[in-house]
């Protein structure tokens, strides 16, 4: 018995033994990592908290305890260490420099996306999402034909269509009613008409939806609330996708919609792959990804899951952006008389004759409606989230040198509103855009140089510009005007605050309580 006893004493000062030798190994791996962190780190004598240099939790507090409020604390922390550059993690830079932008974001640069960033939407394999430049450049390669400016022109009357489906709708169903619509949900619906169109040639009618509350519109809403969740803790993500659907929209309905979105791709792209979709061969405009699938990338880049990540970034990223900037034009222009009044006074003098509406190209030369429409970009921001780099060789910016690997980025946030730049940042004011009356020259910036339009960035820059710009300008373009001149809309309880960000998900979100831009049609 004393021997049992012995043992047991032996074994329980042995486990002792051994839990305290791994805490104090841990202890003493703690202090080195802070240790060098704070002094040994290649960026240490960057200026930023010490907190945020010490560990990624300081950005994990901002960004999931207060939902989404790291990118606006760092525009403080620039202004608190009084500086265009500081640390906001352990291994990241912030550079809030409007003339540095184009050398982060350079057409010319050979940049890598960073891997942690891979992750984007669970589309790793996206162009978008690619971390090497080389690699980016090739898948990008394949898509930059159907996103020409060229060709979205030639697809302007499948958005005028819908322009026209849009305002005979709101005109018929709601129009002298009284029933209060929320315009949020119908500018998704137009635009997720159009680009699924152009994706699948599968028209979805969305535009149809009961009080356009379309299922998909509503989770193409969710996508970006949970994105620094998953971003900061990516092996969410891995354990995730080998649950049961059913069992994630249990756990979490948001990331639950966002697998039934992802479902719902990949069974468009076998319907093509599979031939069961074959209206592209009626369809007036290419199909992406049917054209993917016949374009000349290797096979290992028309497997399954790439045509499948395509079509969720094509979907996800042309719908939101869009929909919040023409929800950002629609709140300023009715809640400003005089900014109403001179853009209806434009578009009736560009379109007397309602049965004859003009065509894009013609909309594009109106001075007013393009004001409108780059004041809106500007105060919608398109990604807010900060789109880090990283170079093979050292970076020079002013007397500090970025070592090679090391992260650094900022955030279009920042650059629209910069009050040197833009005086009164925070108004929506057009005139802002509009040539000189006397001289006739387009506005410049603050060097007198430069046009102003170099520091309007919805859409990035660089080699990875977003691929469907000159689609979303023709969204805006024949959207803003159809509606403008066609319907007599009015807001209803409906403030500044429902367009104003308040946090950043990726995108820009207003506060939680917003209801969204509810009108009534007169």
């Amino acid at each position: 018995m004393q021997e049992l006893n012995g043992a047991l004493l032996s074994s329980n000062f042995s486990l002792f033994t051994s839990l305290l030798v791994s805490f104090l190994v841990l202890i003493a791996w703690l202090i080195i990592l802070a240790v060098y962190r704070l002094y040994l780190s290649p960026i240490a004598h960057f200026p930023g908290p010490k907190l945020a240099g010490l560990t990624q939790w300081y950005e994990i507090y901002y960004d999931i305890y207060l939902n989404g409020q790291f990118t606006l604390h760092v525009k403080i922390l620039h202004e608190q260490y009084a500086g265009p550059i500081v640390r906001i993690n352990p291994w990241e830079l912030s550079i809030n420099d409007p003339e540095f932008y184009e050398t982060i974001y350079s057409s010319t640069s050979r940049f890598d996306k960073v891997p942690e960033h891979e992750w984007w939407g669970n589309a790793t394999t996206a162009a978008q999402s690619t971390v090497s430049h080389d690699l980016h450049r090739l898948r990008r390669a394949a898509q930059n034909p159907f996103f020409s400016k060229r060709q979205i022109s030639l697809y302007a009357p499948e958005i005028q269509a819908r322009a026209d489906k849009l305002c005979n709708r709101l005109n018929s169903e709601y129009g002298g009613s009284g029933n209060v619509l929320q315009m949020t949900s119908a500018f998704g619906c137009f635009s997720a008409d159009i680009v699924t169109e152009y994706a699948f040639a599968k028209d979805y009618k969305y535009l149809d939806s009961p009080n356009f509350q379309a299922r998909f519109v509503k989770t193409m809403q969710e996508l970006g609330k949970n994105m620094h969740v998953l971003m900061l803790f990516p092996w969410l993500l891995t354990i995730l996708v080998t649950l049961p659907q059913w069992l994630v929209m249990k756990l979490n309905h948001r990331i639950g919609e966002i697998f039934a979105f992802q479902a719902d791709i990949k069974q468009q792209v076998e319907d093509i792959l599979e031939g069961r979709n074959e209206k592209h061969k009626d369809a007036s405009h290419p199909t992406i990804l049917k054209e993917l699938i016949d374009s000349n990338l290797p096979p290992q880049e028309k497997s399954m899951q790439r045509l499948q990540h395509e079509g969720q970034v094509i979907v996800g990223a042309g719908l939101e952006t869009v929909k919040w900037t023409m929800c950002v034009a629609l709140f300023h222009v009715l809640d400003k008389l005089e900014i109403e009044q001179r853009l209806d006074a434009e578009l009736l003098q560009a379109w007397p004759d309602l049965d004859n509406p003009p065509k894009l190209a013609e909309l594009e030369r109106l001075p007013y409606l393009t004001a409108v429409i780059q004041e809106s970009l500007r105060l919608s921001y398109g990604a807010v989230f900060r789109l880090p780099r990283t170079s093979h060789t050292p970076i020079q910016y002013s007397s500090y040198t970025i070592p090679p690997g090391t992260p650094f980025s900022t955030s279009v946030y920042y650059l629209h509103h910069n009050e040197t730049i833009f005086p009164s940042s925070h108004t929506f004011d057009p005139t802002r855009w509009l040539a000189d009356p006397v001289a006739g020259r387009p506005p410049l910036g603050p060097d007198g140089e430069k046009l102003l339009t170099r520091y309007l960035n919805p859409f990035s820059r660089g080699t990875r510009q977003c691929l469907g710009m000159h689609l979303a300008y023709a969204e805006m373009y024949i959207c803003l005007a159809n509606l403008f001149r066609r319907c007599e809309v009015e807001l209803y309880e409906t403030m500044e605050r429902d367009v104003k960000m308040h946090s950043e998900q990726f995108l820009a979100l207003p506060h939680p309580d917003s209801k969204g831009i509810r009108v009534l049609i007169r």
